[in-house]
């Protein structure tokens, strides 16, 4: 959609009046366009964007709404074959959440995406993860390969040590199944870290 026929879709959900489209061309203007708007909270919205508190709660809930439909719909006919394929398939339907979030997305033989499903959800510091439950995801959709993926909602998708020690385990608890785990994708704002990019395991 053009921006323009973006602000009309948000103004038929939220506003009325002589001139309903101008504040939300102007809030997608400032945001950078709807991909960027639907990364912030309510309070964001809110303290970035003068949004009454009402309408910032719509709108997020809007977004979630989007974000279930993208994860119900069926998965692509290709293949994904890089780390920014991934990226673009998992941040729409992942989105920025305010906590840490860990996903899992199994594949198979010919690396076409099965299932996404959440694994685990932590606060905004942390998430626990039980590997068993991983594989156990992988298992009930048939996957043959895994990938891992979780987000920080700090912003910055660089691993950290105790990230790097959990792939490790996962990809070593992989092994021992004969359930290849490709990679472990890191989701910051905007932004994401492949650790098979990085060299810190071998996609098998």
């Amino acid at each position: 959609m053009t921006p323009e026929e973006t602000a009309h879709c948000l103004a038929c959900l939220f506003t009325t009046g002589e001139n309903p489209m101008e504040p939300w061309h102007d809030l997608l203007e400032q945001a950078g366009g709807l991909a960027r708007l639907a990364r912030f909270s309510e309070l964001e919205l809110a303290q970035l964007f003068g949004l009454p508190a009402a309408r910032a709660r719509r709108l997020v809930a809007v977004f979630r709404v989007g974000r279930e439909a993208l994860l119900e719909s069926p998965p692509p006919a290709t293949p994904l074959c890089s780390p920014s394929e991934v990226f673009a398939y998992l941040a729409p339907r992942i989105g920025w959440p305010e906590t840490e979030e860990f996903w899992v997305l199994g594949f198979n033989i010919r690396q076409h995406p099965l299932h996404l499903s959440l694994a685990a959800k932590g606060t905004p510091e942390q998430v626990s993860l039980s590997i068993g439950n991983v594989f156990r995801i992988l298992l009930h959709h048939g996957a043959a390969r895994g990938l891992v993926c979780h987000t920080h909602p700090s912003g910055d998708p660089s691993p950290s040590e105790a990230d790097l020690v959990l792939t490790e385990r996962i990809v070593q608890t992989g092994r021992m199944l004969g359930i290849p785990i490709i990679d472990h994708v890191i989701l910051g704002q905007g932004g994401f870290s492949s650790l098979a990019d990085g060299g810190y395991l071998s996609c098998d």
